[in-house]
This record gives structure tokens, sequence and C-alpha cells, in this order.
């Protein structure tokens, strides 16, 4: 079936890998994320949608992060910690391999 609303550019589907079961899916206009990946983390930024759309999906996810502080409340310390160790290891010089 064709999407309705033709904004809605991608579809994400999560997947837990234990259960097999199905977390989320929906189609989207604009996704923002942090990925933990075993020893990497990175952000995600994805977006095919009007300034508006946008800047609800980044309060959104802000949303969603002062919820996880909230639970969880050794997170921002910890995050405090993981943000400075990221800005170290991205202005660290590259080796001069010669």
């Amino acid at each position: 079936m064709e999407n309705e609303n033709k904004e809605l550019r991608f579809h994400v589907t999560i997947t837990d890998n234990e259960t097999g079961a199905t977390l989320f899916d929906e189609d989207a206009c604009a996704i923002i994320g942090g990925i933990n990946i075993g020893e990497q983390s990175s952000q995600l930024t994805i977006s095919y949608c009007n300034g508006f759309d946008l800047a609800s999906a980044v309060a959104a996810a802000e949303g969603a992060a002062e919820q996880m502080y909230e639970e969880n409340p050794e997170l921002e310390p910890l995050t405090k910690l993981a943000k400075a160790l990221r800005r170290e290891t991205e202005t660290e010089e590259p080796e001069n391999n010669q």
C-alpha cells in the first residue's frame, strides 16, 4: 500500500534481537538518535521535512533524554563524562605515520 503522506519518506522498524518482537514500525520524516553498538557510539540524524516538523522531532528527542534522566538519575553525570570523552577523542591530532 502506498504511503498516504509522501512527507513521511522513511520507514523505521526496530526489532528486539532476543525475542524477535517488533518494538517500533512506523513511517517518519525525521530520525534523530544516539546509537550504541558495543564499543562504539554515534549519532544519527536523517530528515526530509520542514523546519517545524524537524524542530518537533528535536523536542521529542530532548524529551526522551529528560525522561531517561528522571528515571535513571545516574545517567546525567555519566552523560557528561561521555560527552567530555567524545570531545577529547574528536580533537586529538591524528598520528603522523611517516
